[in-house]
């Protein structure tokens, strides 16, 4: 029999646990309700059995609408998180529902890195957390996630991230990723990551003079108009922060980033008095 309801719509960089915690929050119990009825002959009640599950993860026909159906509409708690983890057709389920629960420590060593990325996505991390994620070795994947210009730099994931630097770096800061983050951040006029980032690992600092994305001289002006717009918007946000660095601390790279940001800063004064 076809069912006939709404379901969160996949997308290329959805798997399985991203799809089931999105379901589970963006779906609401009253928009299932009669199709459960229509299904299942009777009400939701309780969590249902690992068996139960199981059946509704094998089945072929309309798939994804009874998966909804059945993990909308049912009531769950943390105590059934363990039984769906240890069965291997439900344990995308135990994943997911361990995300919702915020329990950590349940799925930090068998999960995706792409489901521990979701979960930094979600909530502002605790002490605990923190310890969770730096000792299981997931601070080089995570540097790589937040410069991965093919996905969202999400807030909540660039604040966890430098709360991570601050207890322990695990060596993941260098010039290749300055030089990513510079790139791909948005700057609207505060980034607490990239400031702690430049004072804090002087001796990182790419050649500005070396990145196209930084690339603000008057030839890019004038044939690369919208990328120079971008490139400003950095050079504006790079300036500030540059100013608050001790110099006693500078490189040579420093010293020519500086040099670099002050010729900036004066064409930009004789580009804005010539409009």
């Amino acid at each position: 029999m076809p069912v006939s309801l709404s379901v969160v719509p996949r997308t290329k960089d959805m798997n399985d646990v991203s799809w089931l915690f999105k379901t589970r929050k963006y779906i609401s119990k009253y928009d299932v309700y009669d199709a459960y009825k229509s299904i299942y002959g009777t009400e939701p009640e309780g969590a249902p059995t690992t068996e139960e599950m199981v059946k509704v993860f094998k089945e072929s026909e309309e798939k994804e609408a009874k998966i909804t159906v059945k993990i909308v509409s049912h009531y769950f708690e943390k105590d059934c998180v363990e039984k769906y983890l240890n069965e291997s057709a439900t344990r995308v389920l135990g994943i997911a529902l361990a995300i919702e629960f915020r329990m950590l420590e349940k799925i930090v060593k068998i999960a995706d890195d792409s489901d521990i990325f979701l979960y930094l996505t979600e909530y502002s991390l605790n002490e605990e957390e923190i310890y969770l994620i730096i000792e299981n070795g997931l601070m080089g994947k995570l540097s790589l996630r937040i410069i991965n210009k093919s996905k969202v730099m999400y807030t909540t994931l660039t604040e966890n991230f430098e709360k991570l630097l601050k207890v322990n770096d695990c060596g993941v800061i260098n010039s290749n990723f300055i030089s990513g983050y510079i790139e791909h951040a948005s700057f609207y006029g505060v980034n607490p990551l990239l400031k702690y980032i430049l004072e804090r690992f002087t001796g990182s600092h790419p050649l500005f003079k070396d990145l196209d994305c930084l690339a603000w001289d008057p030839f890019t002006k004038s044939r690369r108009y919208s990328h120079w717009l971008k490139v400003s918007s950095r050079m504006d946000e790079l300036s500030k922060y540059y100013q608050e660095i001790s110099s006693e601390t500078d490189t040579v790279n420093n010293n020519n980033n500086r040099q670099y940001i002050n010729e900036y800063l004066k064409f930009r004064s004789l580009y804005s008095e010539a409009i």
